[in-house]
């Protein structure tokens, strides 16, 4: 794994710059770094336990060539990315999102460039129910992609539950299997 580092650019949050009322000043971060080397040591033991292995995700070629085959090989046949996951599971998805395309990228097919992005981060059965009705006849171009860090998230087990049953009863085992990633 290459060594790679964090900086942060703090300058435009000190109270230099933004006034000592809402600024942060060089005590307070002079404070706040003796707290860190417990944190990053902590860190770094939960590393090398393998209890954080998603840290060295980026820098795992065999799963990025997974990933990018995987891309290759649904980007004909996905219309729709659907997400299922909460918290952090969900919030990755939503802050790319966010960052890399235009507010409006759930336009119709003629105004975007690829497939809309929806992302289920609760458990709201009649959300959940709408966008199953509206999805219900575009299933064989939907993708599901099921994100637990745990593997046992009850509400995204929920989810995926009610979604299994419709893509088993619409498109049958090879249809579940072809559209959940």
């Amino acid at each position: 794994m290459p060594e790679s580092q964090i900086k942060l650019y703090h300058k435009n949050v000190t109270a230099e710059i933004i006034g000592p009322e809402n600024g942060i000043t060089s005590a307070q971060l002079k404070a706040l770094a003796g707290k860190t080397s417990p944190l990053i040591s902590q860190l770094n033991k939960e590393r090398q336990a393998s209890q954080t292995t998603y840290r060295d995700l980026p820098y795992n070629e065999e799963i990025s060539k997974k990933v990018k085959e995987l891309t290759a090989e649904l980007k004909d046949r996905c219309e729709n990315l659907v997400v299922l996951g909460i918290g952090g599971s969900a919030l990755g998805n939503i802050a790319l999102q966010t960052a890399l395309n235009p507010y409006m990228h759930n336009l119709d097919d003629a105004q975007r460039t690829g497939p809309r992005l929806f992302v289920f981060d609760n458990i709201d059965p009649e959300q959940l129910a709408s966008f199953l009705d509206w999805v219900d006849d575009k299933l064989d171009r939907t993708i599901f992609n099921v994100i637990s860090k745990s593997g046992r998230t009850a509400e995204t087990a929920s989810q995926f539950m009610i979604v299994r049953q419709l893509l088993l009863d619409k498109l049958g085992p090879a249809g579940l299997q072809s559209q959940v990633v």
